[in-house]
C-alpha cells in the first residue's frame, strides 16, 4: 500500500458508485412542483434540464448529484388516476435496482386555494405504508394569510400525525419571498432531506440541495467522518499481522477526501487532492512524532509517501479521524471565506490546519470517545 491519494483513485469511478437519489415531486395542480424543483437544485433545471420522460406524465430532471421526478398534478374528479398513476410508477421502480427506485418524495399543497381532499390523504397514507419517507410542501405560502396557514397545517397535523410539514415560497421574486421570510422553512426542508435520505447518498444530497455549510461540517463530523475511522480501524484489525508497518492514507481515506470535498461542491477536486497530498507530505517531513492510546506512532515520508510506525487499529482509526476532520474544518474555512469574499488559499489554510498540535488534539478527540471500542474490537 502507499500514500499517494490520487493514486489507483479514479474520480470518475468513485462518481459512478455515489448513489444519485431520485426525490419524487408530486401533488395538487398549481402547487409549484417545476419551481420547487428550480429553487432547491438553484437551477432552471424543471424547464432547460435534462428532462427525461418516463411514463403518464412522468418527467424525471437528472442531475449530478440528485435526480428530480416531476409528475402532472391532479385536478378535482381525477384523483383515482393521478393515485394510480404516481403508486404505479414508485411500484414499477420498487422492482427495479436499488439506484432506480424512489428514494423520497415531497408532497406539494397550493397555499393559494388551501385545499386538503380525501385523496392527497390517501395517497400520503399510500406513500408512507411503502417506507419511504415523505413530507408535505406548503407552496405559495405568499398568497394566503396567517390563519389559513395555520389552519392547513393544523389539519395535516391531525390527519397525518407522522409527516412532517414545510412552509415554501418557490416565487423567483426575491421581493416576494423577503415578504414572508418568516415563514419560510428552506433550510428546514434540506435539513429534513439531509436526516432522511439513505446513508449511502447523503453526500449528494449535501451537494445537490446546497445544505447550509454549518450543516454539511455537522454532517460529516458527527456522522460520515467517525464511520469512516471506524471502517479503516476494521480494516487494519482484519490484516494486522500485515500492517505493522502501515501508511497513512489507503483507499478508504482517498474516498473519504473525495466525499468531503464533493460535500462542499468544490471545483478542481484533482487539484485539491494534489494539494492535500503535498501539505500532508510537508507535515510528515517535520518528522511528525504522536503518542496514541501509549503507542509511539511516527509519520516518516520515504518517497512521496508517509510510512505509519507502530500502526494498530486505535491509530488506523485516530489518523483516519484527524485526517477527515482536518479537511472538513479547512473546506468549511475556504467555503465560508469564499461566500464572505475572502482571497485565502485553499493550500494556505490546510496547512494551518495540518500541525503537530491540530492533529494529536484530534487524535486525543477521537481516543476519548472511541479509543476503547476500538481495543475491544482488537483485542478479539
Amino acid at each position: 500500500m502507499d500514500l499517494e491519494l490520487t493514486k489507483d483513485f479514479d474520480e470518475q469511478e468513485e462518481e459512478k458508485k455515489l448513489i444519485t437519489p431520485n426525490i419524487l415531486i408530486c401533488g395538487q395542480t398549481g402547487s409549484g412542483k417545476s419551481s420547487i424543483i428550480n429553487a432547491m437544485s438553484g437551477k432552471q433545471i424543471a424547464e432547460i434540464g435534462d428532462e427525461v420522460p418516463v411514463r403518464n406524465g412522468i418527467k424525471k430532471y437528472k442531475g449530478k448529484s440528485i435526480n428530480f421526478v416531476d409528475s402532472d398534478g391532479y385536478e378535482i374528479g381525477k384523483e383515482e388516476k393521478f393515485i394510480s398513476d404516481i403508486l404505479g410508477y414508485i411500484d414499477a421502480q420498487s422492482e427495479e435496482d436499488y439506484p432506480e427506485r424512489v428514494h423520497m418524495v415531497w408532497y406539494c399543497f397550493n397555499m393559494g386555494v388551501a385545499r386538503l381532499t380525501d385523496g392527497d390523504l390517501r395517497m400520503i397514507s399510500e406513500i408512507e405504508k411503502r417506507k419511504i419517507p415523505v413530507c408535505c410542501i406548503l407552496n405559495r405560502i405568499d398568497q394566503t394569510d396567517g390563519g389559513s396557514l395555520n389552519t392547513m397545517r393544523g389539519e395535516i397535523e391531525k390527519r397525518l400525525p407522522s409527516v412532517t410539514i414545510f412552509n415554501f415560497c418557490a416565487s423567483p421574486e426575491r421581493e416576494v419571498r423577503e415578504s414572508v421570510q418568516g415563514y419560510f422553512d428552506e433550510e428546514k426542508l434540506k435539513n429534513w432531506a439531509l436526516a432522511n435520505i439513505p446513508a449511502d447518498m447523503k453526500i449528494n444530497v449535501m451537494a445537490g440541495l446546497s445544505i447550509s455549510l454549518k450543516s454539511r461540517r455537522k454532517q460529516l463530523s458527527m456522522k460520515y467522518i467517525p464511520s469512516q475511522a471506524a471502517q479503516a480501524a476494521v480494516a487494519v484489525g482484519m490484516n494486522f499481522s500485515q500492517v505493522a508497518d502501515s501508511v497513512l492514507l489507503i483507499g478508504l481515506q482517498a474516498r473519504m477526501a473525495y466525499h468531503i470535498l464533493k460535500s462542499y461542491e468544490l471545483s478542481g477536486i484533482g487539484n485539491l487532492f494534489t494539494t492535500i497530498q503535498s501539505v500532508i507530505v510537508s507535515a510528515g517531513g517535520k518528522k511528525l512524532a504522536l503518542t496514541i492510546g501509549g503507542t509511539l506512532v511516527e509519520l516518516i515520508p520515504v518517497g512521496g509517501k508517509i510510512i505509519v510506525k507502530g500502526a494498530n487499529v486505535l491509530v488506523a482509526g485516530s489518523l483516519t479521524y484527524a485526517l477527515g476532520m482536518t479537511i472538513n474544518e479547512t473546506c468549511y474555512q475556504y467555503s465560508t471565506g469564499r461566500k464572505k469574499g475572502s482571497d485565502a488559499e485553499f493550500s494556505d489554510i490546510l496547512k494551518g490546519m495540518m500541525t503537530k498540535e491540530n492533529i494529536n488534539r484530534l487524535v486525543d478527540e477521537y481516543t476519548k470517545k472511541y479509543g476503547k471500542q476500538n481495543t475491544e474490537d482488537e483485542e478479539k
